[in-house]
């Protein structure tokens, strides 16, 4: 799958930096970045990841200091576009604090003006390594629990694993690959799991605007809607729902 890091010219944005915040988690964990927005019970923090917004619940200490995001902005603010040895210097710097997404377009900057500089290809093989892993790091395999409440014949068993694998489709496409069904288990007469097949049941929840969610309609976009209330937990549309992974309680 192809992506696509930020070039130089759109990270010169970051020149712009205000002090940074950081933010010590009840976690222990420690979440820097450039202050955006608050609310009632949040903040929001720009950094590395893009936007993170963080609960005040979640806070243990807030400070304000000098982290890695504000001090790569002052050192890209600096860099003159057609100093090869000072963009390797920089490539140096985020690639020796594992930021591989901020080191590979400095590193090929510095091969468009250096064509053929040893340590910058060798450091560039070792950032898109970097990256990989990350990204590798970063997926999140699902597994899908579909109970079936009859006993269906082979041929619709079949049919209906194509459907699921099709939202399977929908969902890596949707998150760039990022979120993947890594397992599909279907559960012959049983009522249970993240989505329930019941060929008995031929209602429309909520009124004739809604989609009536008999077995007829069980093709790969509602599935993949209805997976995203099971497995992310996202409410339903509408409360009272009863049906599906809501319980009419949201």
């Amino acid at each position: 799958m192809k992506r696509f890091p930020p070039t130089l010219a759109f990270l010169t944005f970051l020149a712009s930096l205000a002090s940074a915040d950081m933010l010590l988690l009840k976690n222990r964990s420690v979440v820097e970045g450039r202050f955006v927005e608050k609310s009632a019970d949040s903040v929001t923090l720009e950094n590395f990841d893009g936007n993170v917004t963080v609960k005040f619940a979640d806070i243990q200490k807030w400070t304000k200091e000098k982290g890695a995001f504000e001090v790569y902005g002052e050192k890209l603010a600096k860099l003159k576009g057609s100093d090869a040895d000072a963009t390797y210097a920089l490539s140096k710097w985020c690639r020796d604090r594992r930021l591989w997404a901020q080191a590979k377009p400095l590193l090929e900057k510095t091969l468009e003006l250096k064509p053929g500089q040893k340590a910058a290809t060798k450091d560039l093989e070792l950032v898109k390594k970097g990256l990989d892993e990350a990204w590798k790091a970063s997926l999140v395999p699902l597994t899908v629990l579909i109970g079936i409440k009859q006993d269906l014949t082979k041929d619709e068993i079949e049919k209906l694993s194509e459907e699921v694998k099709a939202a399977g489709e929908k969902c890596a496409a949707a998150t760039h690959g990022a979120m993947y069904f890594a397992e599909i288990v279907l559960s012959d007469q049983k009522a249970e799991g993240h989505l329930v097949y019941d060929s008995d049941f031929t209602g429309t929840p909520n009124g004739r605007w809604c989609i009536p969610m008999g077995t007829r309609n069980w093709f790969a976009r509602v599935i993949f809607h209805e997976l995203g209330h099971a497995l992310l937990d996202l409410d339903d549309e509408y409360k009272g729902a009863g049906y599906g992974a809501n319980t009419g309680e949201s």
